[in-house]
């Protein structure tokens, strides 16, 4: 059963996005959003439509790699909505579909393949909070919540290896946490963290997996619920937190 989400509003529904709601994590938050009592509608913001979207769940169009799509997606989200209290940041990538894949070692760096990385798993993020943070910041207590990844962490790196993804992730980090600064003078009781969702079973991990563990292992309706468990005990002690899928401190 999915934690109630602790927003502290009164009586009153609330407005959710998730951008990248159509990728594995992301379309199973869209799901589950969609299932509590206190969330009214799911803006899903992705390239493509996904199937079988709940009736709560509108869909809008969105690329991440592409300004005027969050501009243009942002201002349809503030036609339709005035209540958005929490905006969930799912989208990445770990390879590309012409096989460049996280490098073993520095002989393996591509300068396009890098950037492609960082345009999407940095600068995308960075480009949707400045659009969208405008949606909330003069509400009462939101959340804004950017999935990173533990492999992110500088503190955490004991492997080496993944040079474009672990850079994009650490970038993203500081990204988040300079935001969360920014934010809480706008709004002293806005939240802006991050969460690793753990190894979740959906295309970006398959190439991985054979090395994690069956347990260790999450479905993606497994790894949602566990994100808004978390987001759920979030309180303004947590603005610029970095945490694992149950909710433990990672080390920037």
């Amino acid at each position: 059963m999915v934690k109630k989400l602790e927003l502290n509003i009164s009586k009153e529904s609330i407005d959710a996005i998730v951008i990248g709601g159509n990728g594995g994590i992301g379309n199973a938050l869209v799901r589950k959003l969609s299932q509590l009592d206190e969330i009214s509608s799911v803006y899903c913001c992705s390239r493509k439509k996904p199937n079988g979207l709940p009736s709560i769940a509108n869909w809008i169009p969105f690329d991440i790699t592409i300004e005027n799509s969050i501009i243009a997606a942002s201002q349809n989200i503030k036609r339709q909505s005035q209540n958005v209290r929490l905006i969930i940041i799912a989208s990445g990538i770990l390879y590309d579909k012409y096989a460049n894949m996280p490098e073993k070692s520095l002989k393996d760096i591509n300068a396009d393949y890098f950037f492609e990385v960082f345009k999407i798993n940095t600068l995308g993020p960075i480009l949707t909070a400045k659009h969208f943070t405008s949606i909330f910041e003069k509400q009462n207590k939101t959340i804004m919540c950017i999935l990173s990844a533990r492999v992110g962490s500088i503190e955490d790196n004991n492997l080496g290896g993944w040079y474009s993804y672990r850079s994009s992730k650490s970038a993203v980090n500081m990204m988040a946490k300079t935001l969360s600064i920014e934010m809480k003078r706008k709004n002293g009781d806005s939240i802006t963290a991050l969460i690793h969702p753990g190894t979740v079973d959906t295309s970006l991990s398959k190439p991985f997996q054979s090395s994690v563990a069956r347990d260790k292992l999450f479905t993606t309706d497994k790894a949602a619920e566990s994100i808004l468990s978390v987001i759920g005990g979030w309180n303004n002690e947590c603005n610029g937190g970095f945490f694992a899928w149950d909710g433990q401190m990672i080390p920037f």
